[in-house]
C-alpha cells in the first residue's frame, strides 16, 4: 500500500517537472510564472491553446469554404489548440493546386479569426513526400527502387531464385548471401529468398504489391 503511494506521488512529481518545463515556467493564461501546484493543476484541467488537444483536420473530399468555416468553429467550441489539414485518399480538390492553396489560405484565416494554430501534414498519401502520385508520375526513377522488401523461406532453391533481389542461406547459424543463385538451383538447405515490395499503382493507396526483379524490368 506504502509502495502503491509513493509510486503515485513520484508520478504526479514527474508530471509537474514536465509541465512546468513544457511551459516554460510560465502559465500562458495569465502571463505569470507557475509557483503553486493549484496553478499547474489549471493547466491540465483548461490547458491553453499551446498545450491543448490539436487533432487532424481530415481533407478527404471536395473542399469548399462553407466546410471548412464550420470545421474550424466546431474544433474551436470543442477547445481545441488549433489542427493540422490532413488530405487523405477520397481527396477530390485537386492536391497542390491554386485551388488547394486558396482553400489551405482560407482555413488559415479562419484559424486566426478564431484563435487556432493551423499545421500542414504533408503525407498524401504515404509515405512522406509522395504528393498524391504527382512525384511518381513525374519521377518513375524514384519509384522502381521498392518501398520495402519481402521474405520467402524455402528448402529447396528453385530455378527462379536469380529473379530474387537477393537470396541468402542459413548454415550452422550463419547467414550466406547466394552470389549465383543459378549454381545451387534445386538444392536443399534453409534458404530465405528476399523480393522488393511496390505501392499499387492504381490510385496511389496503400497496397503492397510483390514482384520479382525479373518481372518488373
Amino acid at each position: 500500500m506504502k509502495y502503491t503511494i509513493y509510486l503515485r506521488f513520484l508520478i504526479y512529481g514527474i508530471l509537474a517537472l514536465t509541465v512546468l518545463s513544457a511551459c516554460g515556467d510560465m502559465d500562458s493564461n495569465t502571463g505569470e510564472a507557475i509557483t503553486s501546484f493549484t496553478q499547474l493543476k489549471s493547466q491540465f484541467i483548461e490547458p491553453s491553446k499551446e498545450y491543448g488537444t490539436i487533432p487532424f483536420f481530415v481533407w478527404n473530399s471536395k473542399i469548399t469554404r462553407q466546410d471548412i468555416g464550420t470545421f474550424m468553429l466546431e474544433f474551436s467550441e470543442a477547445g481545441c489548440g488549433g489542427v493540422f489539414i490532413h488530405a487523405r485518399p477520397g481527396l477530390i480538390t485537386s492536391y497542390i493546386t491554386d485551388e488547394w492553396h486558396e482553400l489551405f489560405n482560407y482555413a488559415l484565416e479562419a484559424g486566426k479569426a478564431l484563435g487556432l494554430n493551423v499545421w500542414i501534414y504533408d503525407e498524401y498519401n504515404f509515405p512522406s513526400g509522395f504528393a498524391g502520385g504527382h512525384v511518381p508520375a513525374e519521377m518513375p526513377e524514384s519509384y522502381n527502387q521498392g518501398q520495402g522488401i519481402q521474405m520467402k523461406k524455402t528448402d529447396i532453391l528453385p530455378k527462379d531464385a536469380k529473379d530474387y533481389f537477393f537470396v541468402l542461406k542459413k548454415e550452422k547459424g550463419h547467414f550466406t548471401e547466394i552470389a549465383d543463385p543459378a549454381i545451387e538451383s534445386g538444392s536443399r538447405g534453409e534458404y530465405y529468398l528476399f523480393s522488393k515490395a511496390y505501392y499499387d499503382k492504381g490510385g496511389f493507396c496503400r497496397i503492397y504489391r510483390v514482384k520479382s526483379l525479373i518481372s518488373v524490368v
